[in-house]
């Protein structure tokens, strides 16, 4: 008998364990296993110097060992491992002592997975030769044979660490074949890949539906492949025993090539992983500029995925980005300054405050007090005519100036210049002033005031050494000055809104000497004109002898020009609205029409651009734009509040139509530089405010005398079809589309579809609609998730396309009932908004309606290749033989005409991909591919860039091939959604018997384990002292935690955090009671921070607001650092580990033996979208996995405590 351990030692016995004799076997490390051939003098041992590697991600590989012995186990010596690297050896089993087989896992070599495979090895010599037996990629974990002719080895199947294992056995016979044994989890299917490709495979019923998807995507070599069915269909339901088809679909995959982007002057237009990648403004315009010797500012009101203030040096290369929400994700900026050393910022248009950044890296800094905004003023907006403000509203504060010990800022309502010092945000004196708008500093300390009262000519005051009482030194040739800027010569330049918009240049006297752009500025609509101005705004000058402007209008640009001559020397656009929608022309890929956004002011809802993509980082200049304020009467062309996906469709007439697929669903004829309205189709809801009709409607206009004005006898009204009231039409994206032959199809709540025919196209390009023979198209789309399918954001019909031979595709997010309740449950998870729904499906019907396949896996934390994330809106047709899906994470899907799965564009959000034109997602309302058979190219589109699909050949997948077979079904094997679900396990906190920080201190303290699709994503432990209360949290993870947060605010969203969530153990009827806490421990500024978000406190002060539309309001009164809290870091084999100490003095809640405390446990990850890094799942102990606990993108809904949901920890 013998016994092995580490240190590679073993222990023999010959008397039955009475004495043991200790050997060294020459290893230094562990051995793993022995065995004895029979006789007991022959044997194999095997161990290995593991190794794990971590390159970025994580991998392991060891260094096979195989020790033999003659004389039982006395002395050993080492056997030749073939050549490569293997995972670790797990065992051995000894035959004879010329036969013998050894096993390993398989390894993971980040560089190069091939070279770390599983091995099965086996020896007829004696051990002088091994040779692989291995041919099923399986990692083997244990062997047993019976003789030399037969057999076993049990282990497990999965393609990388992050795919669980599935229950795998091959089995030996004689002669040396190794095949899998029969399994338990299914009927067996082997499929030819005929080469190293990706593999679907599905199984088919009836008239070809798909039954259940067994493979989607998985890249296997050339050879044999075996899968095993269930005998369930893709709800979880057992199928009829008997015989089924399957089919099996092999391809080399597509992927993405960027080929440039439009709307944005980034360098690079997509984010880095330094940050400095992306451009700004994705909620609202360019409002403020500003410089310094060091470089350039740009400002934007609002940003959420990108940033909204930027500084660039003067070669015009990004320094640093930062998104400052000093008041949540949507508190607007109106002016900002720099005096070298900090920049201010001006927030809020009432009760304005006052933030300011490190100049050199744009961080957050607080002021003295610990607050990091001071306020200006306590006043409220006061409403001035419409159009004498760029962004349709007064702000209190609009104007912002800064020496090295003061900072300037406009009280517009009090007619005062507050000034406050530069260290404290202490206000220091006040300056009369009517009506004070934008500030400068000249170079002799001179400040400088834009002068506007309603009703009183615009005027620009001076300041004479920053103190005392102003004069006028231009009062007139202004109409509603708003900025100003004062160059090196004395030049005074005033962006002059209302009647004028124009940039007016005056002499130091007060005397114009010349205006930019003409009066009136840019129009509306049309072709856009570089030199012209349209809401001029913030203005700036530079010691370089520049003028910097923001135009708070779309396209959103800033231009450059020079202050002696007005030359302009450069212009930057953008960035693109927050949601992305973007569509390509039907006839030029490189024509693309982007969205544009500002909800500062009030366009009318349209609000889009053309331009051509040029190439990779070169900036697409806008060759025209459409803003709904140029329709007036005809709001319905534009998105009414929803946030769509429009298409540009070529007719069979030959004319291009712009078609919005959000209610009040509008269509233009796109002709040249102008968009000509020609129909829209309202719906009405019943129970809809304002309705004018009594129950759901359409309302539909459709342009008769080529006007493109709505007038009486072109609104016509649908309320019945088929003898029935309709049913309520959905509005959101992909609500409606129109095919080339101009025929309408739109989605409704009741799970249908409905198409209404075209006449046919006039000559000047209207279209006429015959209403008579409106009819379902679609009767029921999913008949199991019910009468109703609500349609949304993120929710039920998102899009139709109609192939050439009038066969509908449609993409589908529902909650529908599976096989099991608790299915029906775990389906529902996901990262992020994923949560939304438990099916993600691809439909086909024929052309009189009827459901030819369904087909989708929807990604539910499980493991997986080929897992769909929640659709945003169908992505379009590749000719008759693809559909394709976009997701709002950013991927684009496609699949075959007869449903399989062909493969995804870019990262997969799940898999931590670093930012770049790849990696999209958050809330991604793209997504658009279109076929060009003339040029024989697939192009898709996504947030502005625009890509080349490389794999298409003629429409098709390059390289693809098919097999086809039978399977016969005699038995359903049970399903894993048959168990039960474990619970969570309890959660105790346990004195401390020695340092928090030692290993020792925790061995005995009891751990709970946070778990999501079965992964322990980490274990946390909990110990207290007489000081702290400790929370140790181990985390599986794939690097160092990251954050990009630079201040305590937004570290809950912007990257990896852990921590705790607790309180009193009382209800809470009437929200969050004082003692509730969140504690986070992030990496803030490259060092581990404790942070703490109470809604209620007493002594401390660090109040923080968080809103968006979407989210609401959420006010803490205190984000912060803990005081006196601490943290250590710690570095593990699969992630890293967080100690946190927390006062107990800083709680306020009892910890003594016996107590309860109410409770969770949260761990953050994050990942690079196309915002950046931010938090890509939230996870908790006790927490569900619902709306409120899984919702990314949205910053207070991230911040809210949910005490509802918190367990119980109790004090031993």
């Amino acid at each position: 008998m013998a016994l092995v351990g580490n240190n590679g030692f073993l222990l023999l016995t010959h008397n039955a364990g009475r004495t043991w004799t200790r050997v060294q076997s020459g290893l230094k490390t562990g051995i793993r296993a022995i065995s004895f051939a029979k006789g007991g003098k022959a044997g194999w041992a095997i161990g290995g110097d593991g190794k794990y590697l971590r390159n970025g991600g994580w991998g392991m590989f060891a260094d096979a060992v195989i020790l033999h012995t003659t004389n039982g186990g006395l002395t050993w010596t080492r056997q030749k491992a073939p050549p490569g690297r293997t995972g670790p050896l797990t065992d051995v089993w000894a035959i004879s002592p010329k036969e013998a087989w050894v096993s390993s896992m398989v390894g993971y070599a980040r560089t190069n997975p091939s070279t770390a495979l599983p091995w099965l090895l086996h020896t007829t010599d004696g051990g002088k030769t091994w040779r692989n037996e291995q041919r099923h990629i399986v990692s083997v974990r244990q062997l047993f044979f019976i003789n030399s002719g037969c057999g076993w080895a049990f282990g497990g199947q999965g393609g990388s660490p992050q795919e669980p294992y599935a229950v795998a056995l091959l089995q030996y016979l004689a002669g040396g074949r190794v095949k899998h044994a029969p399994r338990s989890r299914g009927t067996p299917i082997t499929v030819q890949v005929p080469h190293r490709e990706h593999v679907s495979i599905n199984i088919f019923g009836p008239h070809g539906r798909v039954i259940r998807e067994l493979m989607t995507g998985a890249i296997h070599k050339k050879g044999p492949l075996t899968v095993y069915w269930n005998g369930r269909d893709q709800w979880g339901a057992p199928v009829p025993l008997g015989t089924y088809k399957w089919g099996a679909y092999f391809s080399p995959g597509i992927r993405p090539k960027y080929m440039g982007e439009v709307g944005s002057s980034g360098q690079p237009p997509y984010p880095t992983l330094n940050g400095l990648g992306g451009w700004g403004g994705d909620h609202g315009p360019p409002i403020g500029a500003a410089a310094d010797r060091t470089g350039l500012y740009f400002l934007w009101t609002v940003s959420e995925a990108l940033c909204n203030v930027i500084k660039l040096n003067y070669q015009f290369h990004p320094v640093w980005r930062v998104r400052v929400s000093v008041g949540g994700g949507f508190t607007p900026a109106y002016a900002l300054a720099s005096n070298g050393k900090y920049v201010f910022v001006a927030y809020r248009g009432s009760r304005p405050l006052l933030a300011h950044l490190d100049a050199r890296n744009g961080q957050l800094l607080p002021w003295p007090d610990g607050a990091v905004t001071a306020p200006i003023s306590h006043s409220t907006m006061v409403v001035v005519p419409a159009g004498a403000s760029p962004v349709a509203i007064q702000p209190e504060c609009c104007g912002v100036a800064a020496n090295a010990t003061e900072v300037f800022a406009s009280v517009y309502s009090r007619n005062q210049i507050r000034v406050f010092s530069a260290q404290s945000g202490r206000l220091l004196r006040t300056l009369k002033c009517p009506g004070p708008r934008g500030l400068c500093l000249d170079t002799a300390g001179n400040l400088w005031a834009a002068s506007y009262l309603s009703g009183r000519p615009g005027r620009i005051m001076e300041f004479a050494h920053a103190t005392g009482v102003g004069r006028a030194v231009v009062a007139h040739n202004l109409v509603a000055p708003w900025g100003v800027a004062v160059d090196a010569a004395g030049r005074i330049h005033v962006t002059d809104d209302g009647s004028s918009q124009q940039v007016k240049v005056f002499s130091p006297n007060g005397r114009l000497v010349q205006s930019l752009g003409t009066i009136g500025g840019r129009p509306w609509s049309g072709k856009y004109v570089a030199g012209n101005y349209l809401e001029p705004a913030g203005i700036a000058a530079d010691d370089r002898g520049q003028i910097l402007t923001a135009q708070a209008a779309l396209p959103k640009v800033f231009s450059l020009n020079d202050a002696a001559t007005g030359k302009l020397l450069k212009q930057w656009f953008g960035g693109i609205g927050y949601w992305g929608a973007l569509t390509a022309d039907p006839i030029h890929p490189r024509i693309a029409y982007y969205e544009l956004e500002s909800p500062g002011a009030d366009y009318g809802g349209l609000a889009f651009a053309r331009a051509r993509v040029i190439g990779p980082d070169k900036v697409a200049a806008p060759q025209a734009y459409w803003l709904g304020a140029a329709y007036p009467g005809f709001h319905p062309i534009g998105p009414g509040g929803w946030l769509p996906q429009t298409d540009v469709v070529l007719g069979t007439n030959h004319r291009k139509y712009f078609v919005c697929d959000t209610n009040p669903h509008g269509i233009a004829l796109i002709q040249g530089n102008k968009l000509l309205p020609v129909a829209y189709f309202r719906a009405w809801a019943g129970w809809q405010k304002g309705n004018p009709f009594h129950g759901n409607a359409l309302q539909i206009w459709s342009d008769a005398n080529g006007d493109h004005r709505v007038e009486p006898g072109e609104v016509h009204l649908l309320v019945n079809l088929a003898g029935r009231p309709l049913p309520e039409f959905a509005g959101g994206a992909g609500s409606m589309w129109m095919s080339r032959q101009g025929n309408i199809y739109l989605a409704t709540e009741a799970n249908s579809i409905i198409e209404i025919p075209a006449r046919g196209f006039s000559p000047d390009g209207t279209i006429q609609w015959d209403l008579a023979k409106a009819h379902y198209a679609v009767p029921v789309v999913l008949g199991r998730a019910g009468p109703r399918l609500f349609t949304g954001y993120r929710d039920g019909i998102l899009g139709m396309r109609v192939d050439n031979r009038g066969n509908l595709y449609t993409c589908v997010n529902a909650t529908a009932p599976y096989y099991t309740q608790r299915q029906t449950q775990a389906m529902r998870n996901g990262i992020g908004h994923d949560d939304c729904c438990n099916a993600v499906k691809f439909m086909k019907f024929s052309p009189d309606g009827k459901l030819l396949w369904m087909a989708g896996r929807k990604a539910a934390n499980q493991a997986g290749h080929g897992l769909l994330h929640h659709f945003w809106v169908i992505a379009g047709l590749v000719g008759n033989r693809y559909v394709a899906g976009g997701s709002e994470w950013g991927q684009i899907y496609f699949y075959t005409h007869d449903g399989f799965y062909v493969g995804a564009l870019f990262n997969n959000p799940t898999q931590a991909p670093l930012p770049g034109p790849y990696t999209g997602g958050g809330e991604d309302a793209c997504g658009v591919v279109k076929y060009y058979p003339k040029l024989n190219q697939v192009w898709a589109y996504n947030e502005g860039m625009a890509y080349r699909v490389l794999g298409f050949n003629h429409g098709r997948v390059q390289g693809q091939s098919r097999e086809w077979g039978h399977v016969v079904v005699r038995r359903v094997f049970p399903s894993q959604w048959g168990q039960r679900a474990t619970a969570a396990g309890s959660l105790v906190i346990v004195p401390l018997r020695s340092r928090w920080r030692s290993a020792a201190a925790w061995k005995s303290v009891p751990a709970s384990s946070i778990k999501r699709g079965g992964k322990v994503l980490a274990r946390v432990q909990l110990g207290l002292d007489g000081r702290n209360l400790y929370a140790r949290c181990k985390v599986t993870h794939s690097g160092p935690p990251l954050n990009d947060a630079h201040s305590a605010r937004l570290a809950f969203n912007d990257g990896d955090s852990v921590g705790l969530d607790l309180g009193p153990p009382v209800k809470r009827p009437n929200g969050p009671v004082l003692g509730d806490v969140r504690i986070l421990a992030a990496m803030i500024n490259g060092k581990p921070r404790l942070i703490a978000m109470a809604p209620l406190i007493r002594n401390l002060h660090a109040p923080a607001s968080y809103f968006t539309p979407a989210g609401g309001h959420v006010h803490f009164a205190f984000v912060g650092y803990v005081p006196g809290g601490r943290i250590f870091k710690q570095v593990w084999a699969h992630g890293y580990i967080m100690t946190l100490a927390v006062p107990r003095r800083f709680l306020n809640i009892p910890l003594t033996p016996g107590r309860k405390v109410a409770m969770d446990v949260e761990v953050n990850f994050s990942g690079y979208t196309n915002e950046g890094l931010q938090v890509v799942s939230r996870n908790y102990l006790f927490s569900p996995q619902n709306d409120a606990d899984n919702t990314v993108d949205d910053i207070p809904t991230e911040a809210r405590l949910h005490p509802q949901w918190w367990g119980v920890g109790e004090v031993k």
